[in-house]
């Protein structure tokens, strides 16, 4: 990080720690309506009529209750919400699922890298235009001076009887790989060949979405701690390359935008997919959207969800199934370029996954030490069957 970045960047937390500390002198004051709450504590009737209730004249929220919840890169907790007569009778949602960001260590993460701007316009304006399998949004803001942010959106385990899982608990078979190719299939296709110059200009391609990550976090030097700490998982000719991974990374960023653009859930590894009660595939938490080849949403999503055999046996029927599944596109690409893509952003999610292990002391603990292991040992090992540092470093 240059120092002009650093200033910056200790200006932007000192400005949110001002805010923090405003707040903490009222903590549970009520939040007004039109305004980002502080967190689950401050949200009113009155907040939720304004929130949920602004298209249907006459509706109004009752009451409501706020379920346990969970905390990683934001509070989320399970709302029920009861309306009148008139917003009971007009359908308005009751089964919500809120995000928020009540501290200081999610504010930082979510809003100095701008992640709470991606899943919000993604709610609002991406999430209408799709028929994929994932949760509609029903209101979400932020607020760029404090860093708050909410997502109220539908929750899905109750509205479509979503299960979960992670690398430790969920097995995806051969049909759910082949349905995860075809979900990937139907948003890259509604937005192939994006023009960033049009409505989404607010979009970043994935390498601007890397380099401002780096402007704010030395994602190298955690990516040089994680490669130590998941030493044991890590094939063993790669560790002996592990001084170029980074180098490599750096290489796939202009490969990232080159081809046709189109929109990428960005992060698809195995906790952030569901599956509903007929047994389809979904994603959620699309908070790090942006716009690239879609070789890299393919790649991280099948090399970090499926078991190593299972990956390596199945890879061809499920690249093929996937190029099948896209929907009239222009500039498809062909199975030879298509594969050749996919060796090279095989890069994408092992670096993820080496910063997230490699997080320093004041990130928020967003995984499991299990499951990032597990995740990684898989992703290294796609990297290394594919030999994908050669395929992004012997480029003529």
């Amino acid at each position: 990080m240059s120092v002009s970045s650093t200033a910056s960047l200790a200006q932007q937390v000192a400005r949110v720690a001002g805010h923090r500390i405003a707040e903490s002198v009222r903590p549970g004051r009520p939040a007004a309506p039109g305004t980002v709450p502080i967190g689950i504590d401050n949200i009113t009737t009155d907040w939720l009529t304004a929130a949920l209730c602004s298209s249907t004249p006459g509706a109004q929220v009752r009451g409501f209750t706020v379920s346990e919840g969970s905390a990683g890169t934001s509070a989320r907790h399970p709302v029920t919400v009861e309306y009148n007569s008139v917003g009971a009778d007009a359908g308005l949602p009751t089964e919500l699922f809120t995000k928020t960001t009540p501290d200081m260590k999610t504010r930082l993460f979510t809003g100095l890298s701008d992640l709470f701007v991606g899943e919000c316009n993604f709610y609002n304006l991406i999430r209408p235009r799709l028929t994929m399998e994932a949760p509609f949004g029903y209101h979400c803001d932020y607020d760029r001076g404090s860093c708050r942010s909410i997502v109220v959106m539908e929750d899905i385990a109750r509205t479509r009887g979503a299960q979960f899982g992670s690398p430790q608990t969920l097995h995806i078979d051969k049909s759910c790989a082949l349905d995860m190719a075809s979900t990937m299939a139907s948003y890259h296709s509604a937005f192939w060949d994006l023009d960033l110059d049009s409505e989404f200009n607010w979009l970043r391609t994935s390498s601007e979405w890397q380099r401002h990550l780096d402007s704010i976090i030395n994602t190298e030097a955690m990516v040089r701690r994680g490669i130590k700490r998941a030493h044991d998982v890590l094939p063993r000719h790669l560790l002996r390359r592990a001084d170029t991974i980074w180098p490599a990374f750096v290489t796939s960023l202009d490969l990232k935008v080159r081809g046709p653009l189109t929109l990428l859930h960005h992060d698809v590894h195995s906790k952030n997919w569901y599956v509903n009660a007929e047994g389809k595939m979904g994603l959620f938490d699309w908070q790090t959207i942006a716009a690239g080849t879609w070789a890299i949403d393919f790649s991280y999503a099948i090399n970090c969800g499926l078991a190593i055999d299972d990956r390596r046996e199945w890879l061809p029927e499920i690249l093929d199934h996937y190029l099948d599944s896209l929907s009239g596109v222009s500039r498809a690409p062909a199975p030879a370029e298509a594969r050749l893509l996919y060796r090279q952003q095989s890069i994408h999610g092992l670096i993820f996954w080496l910063a997230t292990i490699g997080a320093g002391r004041f990130q928020p603990d967003l995984h499991d030490e299990k499951d990032c292991l597990i995740n990684i040992e898989r992703l290294a090992s796609a990297v290394d069957d594919e030999d994908t540092l050669d395929a992004l470093l012997n480029l003529q």
